[in-house]
C-alpha cells in the first residue's frame, strides 16, 4: 500500500523537526539523554524525529513537549503564546449531578 505524503504534511514534519531539535539544543539535551528519557533504548528515534523522517507517536507530544520545556502548542504550531481559552461556564454549559 502506498503512502501519499501531502505538501502540508511535508510542510509540517520539517516545521515540527526544526523545533524539537531547536528545543532538545536549547534544553542541553543529547539524543541518547532525551531517548533515554522518554523510554527509548536508542537514539534512532529521535534523531529520525529531527529529521523529519518520522513523527512522536500523538500519545507522546506532551511527554516531549513537557521534556523539553516547551508548550504543546508551540510543538505543533510555533506558537508561544497558548490560545485563549474558553470556561464551560462562560460558554452557558450547565452540569447538573443527579
Amino acid at each position: 500500500m502506498a503512502y501519499h505524503v501531502t505538501p502540508e504534511r511535508a510542510k509540517f514534519a520539517q516545521d515540527l523537526a526544526l523545533r524539537l531539535k531547536n528545543s532538545r539544543v536549547k534544553s542541553g539535551l543529547t539524543h541518547v539523554e532525551m531517548a533515554h528519557a522518554l523510554g527509548y533504548a536508542t537514539s534512532t528515534t529521535v534523531a529520525k524525529w529531527e529529521m523529519g523522517t518520522s513523527l512522536p507517536p500523538h500519545y507522546m507530544l506532551a511527554d516531549v513537549a513537557d521534556l523539553l520545556g516547551v508548550s504543546l502548542d508551540f510543538l505543533l504550531r510555533g506558537q508561544h503564546s497558548p490560545r485563549p481559552r474558553h470556561s464551560w461556564r462562560s460558554a452557558g454549559v450547565v452540569c447538573y449531578q443527579s
